[in-house]
């Protein structure tokens, strides 16, 4: 998609209009005229609210049929490094990995100590969660098995009382048992609701009862966390 655009922004007669030159792009437009596609749109978002400060994506998960495949693919192919895989019940399992930052800790390398030690506050982590003989959810196109985002906030608190004041959908709060009826149990991986009571105190030692599990506008969920 990258070298597309750029390709396409390059191209002689975009480049004539357009200069290529991002910093002085100046091009406009409203949405009910008739402009000639591709049509480059700049963002024109000022500073985001200020509460919104330490706000991170932390990581997303994804729901896979094996762990090992797995991370044999990420590891081997994409270079990520194994942090931890947590069994918290005879069938359901979850893992984390994440590409290793060089530099930061003086080597160049981040071993595993060093991954684990930052992994709340850091980004681009990847969380697998895998349910033994369960096929993840699919959709014929495109292909998704998509759990859930995962954003890590200095107080959970607050950020819960402003996500309420602006009308968002929470489907957990802070402290609240998960409701085996919510989309919350489907999206980490069990199959019915026999599997997720398995998988309860799992999720109890996971810590998760502090978490807040809310929902964007077309029902994707982002578990929150609280900055650790």
């Amino acid at each position: 998609m990258v070298r597309l655009l750029t390709a396409l922004l390059c191209s002689t007669t975009i480049c004539h209009t357009l200069a290529c030159n991002f910093d002085a792009l100046r091009y406009k437009r409203d949405i009910n005229d008739n402009a000639s596609y591709p049509n480059f749109i700049p963002g024109t978002d000022g500073p985001a609210d200020a509460t919104t400060l330490g706000y991170t994506l932390n990581h997303h998960a994804l729901l896979v049929q094996n762990l090992t495949t797995t991370r044999q693919f990420y590891g081997d192919v994409l270079g990520f490094r194994h942090i931890f895989t947590f069994e918290m019940s005879p069938n359901w399992s979850l893992m984390f990995m994440g590409q290793a930052q060089g530099g930061k800790n003086g080597t160049g390398f981040q071993d595993f100590n060093a991954m684990m030690m930052e992994r709340g506050n850091r980004e681009g982590l990847v969380e697998f969660l895998s349910h033994t003989g369960t096929a993840p959810p699919t959709q014929a196109i495109p292909h998704s098995s998509f759990s859930h985002f995962g954003l890590i906030v200095p107080d959970i608190h607050a950020a819960q009382a402003r996500m309420e004041s602006k009308g968002v959908t929470i489907l957990k709060k802070v402290g609240d048992a998960v409701n085996p009826d919510s989309p919350i149990p489907a999206a980490l991986g069990f199959p019915n609701r026999e599997a997720f009571e398995e998988g309860v105190p799992g999720l109890q030692v996971l810590g998760f009862y502090d978490f807040m599990i809310i929902a964007d506008p077309d029902g994707n969920l982002l578990e929150v966390i609280e900055q650790y």
